[in-house]
């Protein structure tokens, strides 16, 4: 999602400045659209996962509390990233930078509330639940200010069917996984993050061929004239 913005955020500034507030909402729920697309299955491979995860890196007596708290933060994430890099960016268009502070102040305060109460009883399950219950308040937060700015279209179908693209991911990863269940657990692993991946494709591809053939074509062109290079200093 960082990556998306990187490249992004430019182009959004540009065509506010040059087309105004409706190309610059309809390009941002363009930006939208794609990182759901990268990041949903990457969520759900990761939850999926995390068993395997845990196994490789932490000892033993820290994985139970791991599993659980995968879930709990990979939402976070999401939530959070949905925040900074969609609807922070109309303030930043806008030229309104300062609003940032009210925004962000309902999810900082339920951040900072929800771990008083939770973390003396749950520890680091509270920690998480209080990181996803500010996550959540603060992207609610951002949209509700940003709002007044700009009312940016939500793309819910595409939303939707990348979160089913997720969820056939992870089946996948999960399924791998167990037909894999006594095999070397990096092989496991990998296995089952090469399958949710290549499904991840096949899915996306024929959902959107349209795009998919363009990235085809652009992928084909890009490594074209490398190759021919390649051939002709070999003769």
């Amino acid at each position: 999602s960082n990556a998306i913005n990187i490249g992004a955020f430019p182009e959004m500034v540009g065509r506010f400045d040059e087309h105004g507030p409706d190309a610059a909402g309809k390009y941002l729920g363009q930006q939208m659209t794609l990182m759901a697309r990268l990041s949903f299955p990457v969520a759900a491979l990761l939850i999926v996962l995390s068993a395997d995860i845990a196994e490789l890196v932490l000892p033993a007596s820290y994985r139970n509390e791991v599993i659980a708290l995968f879930p709990v933060i990979v939402v976070s994430v999401l939530f959070a990233n949905f925040q900074s890099f969609v609807y922070d960016n109309i303030f930043h268009a806008f030229k309104r930078n300062w609003l940032l502070i009210w925004a962000t102040i309902p999810g900082s305060v339920t951040g900072v509330v929800l771990g008083l109460l939770l973390i003396p009883h749950y520890q680091g399950l509270g920690a998480a639940y209080a990181l996803a219950g500010g996550s959540l308040v603060g992207l609610l937060g951002s949209i509700l200010f940003s709002t007044r700015l700009m009312r940016l279209r939500t793309p819910y179908a595409d939303l939707l069917s990348s979160a089913g693209i997720a969820v056939f991911c992870g089946a996948a990863a999960a399924l791998t996984g167990l037909l894999l269940g006594e095999a070397w657990l990096v092989v496991r692993l990998g296995s089952a993050a090469l399958v949710g991946g290549i499904v991840f494709l096949g899915l996306t591809s024929l959902i959107h061929p349209l795009e998919a053939r363009r990235l085809i074509e652009m992928a084909s062109r890009r490594m074209g004239p490398g190759r021919r290079q390649t051939g002709a200093s070999r003769s």
